[in-house]
């Protein structure tokens, strides 16, 4: 289902097992949380470029079919906020595009135990201060573009991910973070 507004999201069915949003869609002052958890069927969201950029707070929390997240370029982009993941145990792939959640702080990533790929683009939340990937049992690649979490101190906490073989950060990403915890 292709949507662009808030009202298209509140009269979206809770049994629908794909969310589409066109490109700078969802951009309302009153719109400042996104919670999907209603959807419980859901498998795809895809979210398109300058979309949501009012929002302050995202959650994708106990999603048992969810196995795919793509947020295109320059969305997330106007508040300061978080994005937190958990218990979508059926998460793949999330791919947040280029200046995605610039002025978001964090980003948790919790028991999404299939995850096998986190691709996070450039620039990506600027203000970042935290990254923490706990319970990703599937996880083998983590890819931190340029800029990104760069223009705050942070920490980066990977715990119980014993799959992980390709942890890269590129250039001036995470630059001033003072702790990497890795724990398996």
């Amino acid at each position: 289902m292709t949507i662009c507004g808030r009202d298209d999201l509140l009269a979206l069915d809770s049994t629908v097992t794909r969310i589409t949003v066109s490109n700078n869609c969802g951009n309302e002052e009153s719109l400042d949380v996104l919670d999907f958890s209603r959807f419980t069927y859901l498998r795809e969201l895809i979210v398109g470029d300058e979309s949501y950029e009012n929002v302050n707070q995202i959650n994708l929390v106990g999603l048992d079919y969810l196995r795919k997240v793509e947020i295109g370029d320059r969305s997330f982009t106007e508040k300061s906020g978080s994005l937190i993941i958990t218990n979508c145990r059926s998460l793949k792939e999330l791919t947040i595009g280029n200046h995605s959640f610039k002025n978001y702080t964090s980003i948790e990533i919790a028991n999404a135990t299939l995850l096998e790929t986190l691709t996070i683009e450039a620039s990506c939340f600027l203000y970042g201060n935290e990254l923490r990937l706990d319970g990703l049992s599937g996880l083998r690649s983590v890819v931190i573009g340029t800029n990104s979490f760069s223009s705050r101190n942070g920490d980066l906490y990977v715990k119980n991910c014993p799959l992980l073989r390709e942890l890269k950060i590129s250039s001036n990403a995470m630059s001033v973070f003072k702790l990497f915890e890795i724990e398996n």
